[in-house]
């Protein structure tokens, strides 16, 4: 649940859909407070199906947003950074 290289989540996601496994990226915001108040916004990219069967671990830290097909959770998670950053 960090943030890394969009294009790597998507790779990442390719491989184990050839091994029959299911990969999500979820990065996270809203940091130390997120943690404390378990209220993170979570950018999560991926299979939709797979996001909602593991949303109820999701709702423990915050909520989940579904931003898309593999990679795109962590692209939404850069383009936050870069909008909080230039305030």
């Amino acid at each position: 649940m960090t943030t890394f290289d969009p294009f790597l989540a998507s790779e990442i996601s390719d491989v184990a859909f050839a091994k029959n496994y299911h990969s999500i990226d979820a990065p996270v915001s809203r940091g130390d407070r997120g943690d404390k108040n378990k209220t993170h916004a979570i950018f999560a990219g991926g299979d939709k199906v797979v996001i909602d069967r593991l949303n109820p671990l999701f709702v423990l830290m915050g909520k989940v947003n579904y931003m898309g097909a593999p990679g795109k959770g962590q692209l939404a998670k850069l383009t936050n950074q870069i909008a909080i950053s230039s305030h």
